[in-house]
């Protein structure tokens, strides 16, 4: 009994139903590269200290400032938070003008369906709204920052930059060690 691997490199435009007919085609360990120009690796340390001299003085100085105005994070897979994270998207969709690029709750519930517990959502909320979301893919020890998106108030305080920060915590303690942005 042979195995036999295919490593399959996305340079296009993906989308939750392309992801959804690898699966039924059946690749049923889903695993995705971008093709390296699109991506960027962020290795997650044990040591936060580490991680945070990673990021240059600027987004630092950003994500301090979000810090300040005290975002509260909620992460899980439950249908709510996707509702949230779409709304978010699309409404960024809107903000910059390319609402081809918007989604359906359809296909994001059916990614989730088909993904299970590998996608979890992570929501940022500031004074009781959202303002910047995620959705993040987790295969074995590597995350995959698949979606992200903030409105207008999560861009003007900087809220996506707190939301990356969380988010390598959040994946550092279930022990992912790498983050595909």
């Amino acid at each position: 009994h042979q195995i036999l691997y295919i490593n399959i490199t996305m340079n296009v435009e993906r989308s939750a139903l392309a992801d959804i007919a690898l699966h039924e085609a059946g690749m049923s360990r889903l695993l995705f590269e971008r093709a390296p120009y699109l991506t960027y690796m962020v290795p997650i340390h044990r040591d936060l200290d580490q991680n945070m001299r990673a990021f240059d003085a600027k987004w630092r100085n950003q994500l301090r400032r979000a810090e300040s105005l005290e975002p509260a994070f909620t992460w899980g897979n439950d249908y709510l938070l996707l509702k949230s994270y779409v709304t978010l998207h699309n409404t960024m969709c809107q903000i910059k003008g390319i609402n081809r690029y918007a989604l359906s709750y359809e296909s994001v519930a059916a990614m989730r369906h088909h993904l299970g517990a590998r996608l979890q959502f992570l929501i940022g909320n500031h004074e009781g709204r959202a303002v910047c979301g995620c959705a993040v893919v987790i295969i074995h020890n590597k995350g995959y920052y698949y979606y992200a998106a903030a409105n207008e108030h999560g861009r003007n305080g900087y809220f996506s930059n707190a939301m990356v920060w969380f988010l390598i915590r959040k994946l550092q303690e279930i022990n992912v060690t790498e983050l595909d942005l």
